[in-house]
């Protein structure tokens, strides 16, 4: 969904949201948290996400983690993808963090065994 609640289209990432008898339906004792993550009968989960045509979907990232960079939307996922495509790298993870300009992200990376990916 996008922030007014529409639908969004196939393949563009919005909100994700979920309905059903076994979804809960709200926070112990927290009725403001309870009115911000339901409309519609909708639970908003915090993800971002999307469809595929075939009718998959595909968790992007935390609402909360996105930033916004130049007008574009940076999601840790993407990040940790394109860390991935170095040879040297085992795993990697990128998070949020807060600095004094606002949001922004820090990336750690395991090196596979005798490989150094600090210079590249």
């Amino acid at each position: 969904m996008d922030d007014s609640g529409k639908e969004v289209e196939v393949g563009r990432a919005g909100g994700m949201v979920v309905r059903g008898d076994n979804e809960m339906h709200g926070y112990w004792h927290n009725p403001k948290e309870t009115e911000l993550s339901f409309r519609n009968e909708l639970f908003r989960t915090g993800d971002i996400g999307y469809q595929d045509a075939e009718g998959y979907f595909y968790i992007l990232d935390r609402l909360k983690d996105m930033i916004v960079s130049g007008g574009e939307n940076l999601y840790s996922g993407e990040v940790e993808a394109v860390i991935y495509q170095h040879p040297a790298v085992l795993k990697a993870a990128v998070r949020h963090t807060r600095s004094q300009v606002g949001r922004t992200r820090d990336g750690v990376r395991s090196p596979q065994a005798g490989q150094d990916s600090r210079h590249e």
